[in-house]
């Protein structure tokens, strides 16, 4: 009896390790996450960094910004959702910093009538943006060939008028610079909204920007020209 059951051991017992590593093998998957984030998955984030040039000018012949010479410098951080293949929309958070470089020539009036060796006016802005992405292309793991359209919104938590004079001293044969900063000026405007274009293939993005706002106080100084609306420029995304 002893060695029956010894031997039925001895025989099983093959079959054993062999169940167990056949049961291993065949279902791999049952533990597998399926990925949610990435660039055409359901959530993608990536910051980006932009430069443009204010492309109109003001209005008024008496007053006017050196285009080119007035632009915008900034970094963004923007999320996507993908709702289908070809359509997505999304959440735009960007800072950016402005410099309007006013010309000085006769007839000057903004925002005050003295000529300056240099003078601007210049912003630190927060913006957040809704848009809406259609691609193009069939996109595999790349992002592809896009135009996106958004709505945006601002707010200037620092803004400042920049004056330079330099006065030619004879007596000491050299030149007398003055600087002067005038934080806050209260003729513009801290809060806005505008419209948003976007072209981009891959990385490398055109963008354009219109401000729907006046960034002039026109209830307070209405003899004033508004400053540039448009900025056209390009983006670089870290993907």
């Amino acid at each position: 009896m002893k060695r029956a059951v010894l031997i039925f051991i001895v025989v099983m017992l093959p079959l054993f390790f062999s169940a167990q590593t056949v049961l291993m093998e065949e279902y791999p998957g049952n533990d597998t996450i399926v990925p949610k984030w990435g660039k055409n998955l359901s959530h993608f984030i990536h910051i980006y960094f932009n430069y443009g040039v204010y492309a109109d000018n003001f209005s008024n012949d008496k007053a006017s910004s050196k285009i080119p010479g007035s632009s915008e410098i900034g970094l963004g951080l923007r999320y996507k959702k993908k709702i289908t293949n070809f359509y997505s929309m999304g959440l735009d958070f960007n800072m950016n910093s402005t410099g309007f470089a006013i010309k000085q020539k006769n007839g000057k009036s903004f925002p005050d009538t003295i000529m300056y060796k240099r003078e601007t006016i210049n912003m630190s802005t927060l913006s957040l943006e809704y848009y809406n992405r259609i691609n193009f292309d069939r996109r595999g793991n790349k992002i592809g060939k896009f135009l996106d359209l958004g709505i945006y919104g601002f707010f200037n938590p620092n803004s400042w008028h920049f004056t330079r004079m330099e006065y030619d001293t004879l007596s000491y044969g050299n030149t007398k610079t003055i600087e002067v900063k005038y934080f806050r000026p209260d003729y513009l405007n801290n809060y806005g909204y505008g419209v948003s274009a976007r072209l981009g293939m891959n990385a490398f993005v055109l963008y354009a920007r219109y401000r729907l706002t006046d960034l002039v106080r026109s209830d307070k100084y209405t003899g004033y020209p508004e400053l540039p609306r448009m900025t056209i420029g390009i983006q670089l995304s870290l993907h």
